[in-house]
């Protein structure tokens, strides 16, 4: 968004050119569906809501509603007018992701990163599915023999941590789960194997989408909302957009498919349009001078408070223009000092 007013401050700040490389188009397309699939009859309720030329579809936006319409009154019909309530337990859940990961394998849409906004309802997810298994006899001795060898380098009680035998299951299995809460060995054990291919559904949270490089072919949303430590919200355009092109792998995949699952209600469409088409966040300077930043500074003598304040990008928009400013003081002072003394006798004296 203002990448170029950032490259210019850290070229002022380091003193040396800063070029800035930029593409509008992505080498791999992504196309965005909604799902509202719930078991084995439903999981072909798949829906395109933003083709690959970034055009928002409004069809597939009221099949959607129109298939979750259709199963409430069939519900109704079944069970009296009572309306099906998404409770968010963990039966449903499994039925959810059973559903989705059948339809993916089928579609030849695997390997998928499943993002999740807690890391509880990763492991949860991760444990559901014990009846899913993704990978062949020879993947398995892959994934066994290269987990073995990783974890040697632990110790003896180390590897019988309930952690690492629950996460080796897992994996031979083609799940992996991948957030902060996982050892960090275990992390790097995962991301290796995925890399390879050898994990076909990894449910992981925000972060990985954050300075990894690990494409895959799919991506599903659990949900579009997040906690962001004071209250819950929907993605924003920026934060969406970063975790959905994980979609699509450079010169594998046509196309990246990203799902967003529709467990209760489908989201309304105004939200939809604005995270997924809608402008990313500006970057803004989050530096606070604090009463405890300025008694720090004070003890380093090489460096002054005015020094740090001159250096942050919240000071940079009003520094950028000093010279100008600075000119501007120039001129106006040299009209002043040609300009003759004003007469202040008579009436106008009392401005002396």
């Amino acid at each position: 968004p203002n990448t170029m007013e950032f490259a210019d401050w850290i070229g002022r700040i380091k003193r040396k050119k800063i070029y800035v490389i930029s593409t509008l188009k992505r080498p791999v397309p992504l196309e965005h569906y909604l799902y509202t699939g719930n078991s084995q009859k439903t999981q072909n309720e798949l829906f395109l809501l933003v083709d690959a030329k970034g055009t928002f579809l409004t069809k597939g936006y009221y099949s959607a509603i129109e298939a979750k319409k259709d199963r409430a009154s069939k519900h109704s019909q079944t069970f009296g007018a009572k309306q099906p309530i998404y409770h968010g337990g963990a039966s449903q859940d499994k039925n959810v992701w059973l559903s989705i990961i059948d339809m993916l394998r089928k579609k030849d849409q695997l390997p998928v990163v499943a993002f999740t906004f807690s890391r509880n309802r990763c492991d949860d997810n991760a444990s559901i599915l014990t009846t899913v298994d993704l990978t062949s006899s020879t993947e398995k001795s892959e994934i066994h023999i290269f987990f073995q060898k990783c974890i040697s380098r632990l110790k003896g009680t180390d590897r019988q941590l309930p952690q690492v035998l629950h996460m080796v299951q897992l994996l031979k299995r083609g799940i992996g789960v991948h957030h902060s809460g996982i050892l960090p060995i275990l992390k790097e054990v995962i991301e290796m194997l995925f890399t390879r291919g050898l994990v076909k559904v990894l449910f992981a949270t925000e972060t990985f989408a954050m300075g990894v490089n690990m494409p895959t072919r799919t991506v599903v949303f659990d949900s579009i909302r997040k906690h962001d430590g004071t209250s819950f919200r929907d993605l924003a355009p920026g934060e969406y957009i970063q975790m959905a092109g994980r979609a699509g792998r450079r010169g594998l995949d046509p196309t990246g498919m990203v799902i967003i699952l529709c467990k209760d209600q489908v989201p309304e469409m105004a939200d939809l349009h604005k995270m997924m088409l809608g402008k990313p966040t500006q970057l803004q300077s989050q530096f606070r001078l604090t009463y405890t930043m300025i008694l720090n500074l004070l003890r380093v003598e090489a460096l002054r408070v005015e020094d740090m304040m001159k250096r942050s990008f919240s000071e940079f928009h009003t520094r950028k223009d000093t010279k100008v400013f600075e000119q501007k003081i120039a001129e106006l002072t040299q009209i002043l000092s040609g300009m003759d003394e004003v007469d202040t006798t008579g009436q106008l004296n009392d401005l002396e």
